[in-house]
């Protein structure tokens, strides 16, 4: 059944909280679609996010870097590290990247398009999220040379295939990567995608 518009912030909101375990999610066509499973606290098998957990994870969706979120949460940079990382594999996910690419969907605002579909299956409560996908472009204020190497960064290639696709070495690519950095003031590649 198609949950509500103020369901589905509701049911988004319990998956960012990590009340929903992410079981699956994928792209098809314009669309990403999340597979979530209500999370059962009372069995001892949840997997829900702390409140610390959850700040992180919050964090680190807005692009913020481990240095950043230990400041914020007055850690240390080990504990900012082990609390994005445990956020991170409570909802399924594998990586930072991924984090910014599944829940990055909202950029702080829930899109009137998202939708989310409340169903049983076996005795367990499900929710299907259906959200049109991000386009993730390269910055106005890039050259043509940096915003081809962004492009590879958002298509998930490492430098060395940058580097092989554009017909250049890879302390070139490495180079226009710091330069973009620099012109974005951001650090790396995660912040790269946040940024894009």
């Amino acid at each position: 059944m198609r949950a509500s518009p103020e369901l589905t912030v509701t049911l988004w909101q319990g998956l960012l909280d990590g009340d929903w375990a992410l079981v699956m999610h994928a792209d098809h066509g314009e669309q990403r679609l999340l597979l979530a499973r209500q999370n059962l606290r009372d069995t001892g098998v949840s997997q829900a996010l702390t409140a610390r957990e959850r700040a992180a994870a919050k964090l680190a969706l807005l692009g913020r870097s481990t240095k950043y979120v230990a400041y914020e949460l007055k850690v240390s940079l080990s504990s900012a590290s082990t609390l994005v990382a445990s956020a991170i594999k409570k909802l399924g996910l594998r990586s930072r990247v991924e984090l910014t690419e599944i829940f990055g969907l909202t950029r702080g605002t829930l899109p009137g398009d998202l939708c989310a579909h409340r169903f049983d299956a076996e005795g367990e409560l499900y929710v299907l999220f259906q959200a049109p996908l991000r386009k993730l472009q390269p910055p106005g204020c890039l050259t043509e040379a940096e915003r081809e190497v962004v492009l590879g960064v958002l298509s998930k290639q490492s430098n060395a295939e940058i580097a092989r696709a554009r017909q250049t070495s890879i302390n070139t690519v490495a180079n226009q990567l710091r330069t973009v950095y620099s012109k974005l003031g951001i650090s790396g590649r995660f912040e790269l995608i946040c940024a894009c």
